[in-house]
């Protein structure tokens, strides 16, 4: 900012309406890496890979499939391998597979399901004011 002769005031402006615009959006985050620390705290990642071992060769599948998922839920790769990063590499252990190849495909899996997050879309909405606005028809 100040490369580009911006008055110092312009800063915190420029903060306070960001923070305004995303206060919802990043709440949200929060709670999603709050649940994410539940479910790794009490056991149920751990569970859950133990179920999803028995699928077997089927895992690497199920692998990219959960990072969709996660994704779509999350909104974001990060919170989707911090939700379900740990399953992945416990279920790999035990399938006998390669944990940072199942990881990997967790991340992969996770791009398909970025399109279409609920989450991206509010942010994408908030960031350029839009929320609670319907799509205008080009055909109208």
């Amino acid at each position: 900012m100040m490369a580009f002769g911006a008055p110092p005031a312009a800063f915190g402006i420029t903060f306070a309406r960001t923070l305004r615009q995303l206060k919802l959006p990043i709440v949200t985050i929060a709670f999603i890496l709050s649940i994410a620390t539940v479910m790794n705290y009490a056991g149920m990642t751990s569970s859950m890979a133990l179920s999803l071992a028995e699928t077997g060769v089927l895992f690497p599948f199920f692998s990219a499939f959960i990072g969709m998922l996660g994704v779509f839920l999350t909104g974001s790769d990060t919170s989707s391998n911090t939700l379900f990063g740990p399953l992945q590499a416990t279920t790999a252990k035990v399938s006998g597979l390669d944990p940072i190849l199942m990881a990997a495909t967790n991340s992969s899996g996770g791009v398909m399901g970025k399109m279409i997050s609920p989450q991206n879309l509010s942010v994408g909405a908030a960031g350029v004011n839009a929320v609670g606005r319907r799509a205008r028809s080009s055909a109208t």
